[in-house]
């Protein structure tokens, strides 16, 4: 599965606690005595301004470990209307997204709502999460802890050159970051759906990105090849083996996990609803 890549210090010092001393060691009865993870004395705080920080793909990245965050990550991600954030996961770290700014749809877990300005996810780490974003550009702001997610993109970034799929899916492993396709195996895989009339039955495959259907008596396959460029669904192509073919884009129910909307057509402009026949083995 080809898909696409969206390349795509706030230190908080520990509050004064009383401690009562009687009865005490020293480190207990003298709380200076005590020691705390501190940031590196090279950062020390700041303040950006909105077009400050260094730029990595469409993020701006605001606080990380190179800036002196040892807790944190936090970055500004930028994109343009009808672009949004492919369904991803982070295995190591909690996030919160901000939406700064535009207007959007945003999936996590089995939740899906719609997004505005103000609008907060908090999205805990091992869970699936991802923005459609509507016709207008959107900023959203991002904070991960412990900073993976912006180590991630410093090493894509510091690498110089345009890497290979094999060495992207090292640096993902590497921060423990997951996209799409681990989704589509653990979800739909050997999975059974009801495609109606213009599909029949349809099976994926183990991979979760292939799948058989027959039209009419005629067979065919179906081939997942990227992430939709809307964010929030998948795309690809099929072909019967009389040897017509076709484009195709995938949206999967979260909030049911039952259901699959697929367009379809020259333009995606057919629409066809699958749903459940028989959950993955």
């Amino acid at each position: 599965m080809n898909r696409r890549r969206f390349l795509n210090a706030m230190g908080v010092a520990p509050a004064a606690v009383f401690v009562p001393s009687i009865g005490l060691s020293e480190p207990e009865r003298n709380p200076a005595a005590l020691t705390f993870a501190r940031a590196p004395e090279k950062a020390g705080s700041f303040i950006l301004t909105a077009d400050e920080g260094d730029v990595i793909g469409n993020h701006r990245i605001k606080a990380d470990p190179k800036t002196g965050s040892i807790r944190l990550g936090v970055g500004l991600q930028h994109f343009t209307g009808g672009n949004g954030i492919p369904l991803h996961m982070h295995e190591k770290e909690d996030e919160v997204l901000f939406v700064h700014s535009g207007m959007g749809l945003g999936v996590v877990g089995s939740q899906v709502r719609k997004l505005s300005p103000g609008t907060t996810l908090y999205i805990p780490q091992g869970t699936w999460h991802g923005i459609e974003a509507g016709g207008e550009e959107m900023q959203v702001l991002w904070v991960v802890s412990p900073p993976e997610f912006a180590e991630h993109l410093r090493e894509i970034g510091a690498s110089g050159k345009k890497l290979s799929e094999t060495e992207i899916d090292e640096i993902a492993n590497k921060h423990g970051y997951r996209d799409a396709r681990y989704f589509l195996s653990a979800r739909l895989c050997n999975s059974r759906w009801n495609g109606g009339v213009d599909w029949g039955t349809v099976v994926f495959a183990q991979s979760g990105t292939e799948m058989g259907f027959n039209r009419n008596g005629v067979p065919g396959r179906m081939q997942i090849m990227d992430d939709f460029k809307g964010g929030l669904g998948f795309q690809g192509e099929w072909r019967l083996e009389s040897g017509e073919t076709g484009n195709f884009a995938l949206f999967f129910d979260f909030a049911t996990g039952s259901k699959i909307n697929l367009k379809w057509g020259p333009k995606l402009e057919r629409s066809s609803d699958w749903t459940l026949a028989e959950a993955r083995k």
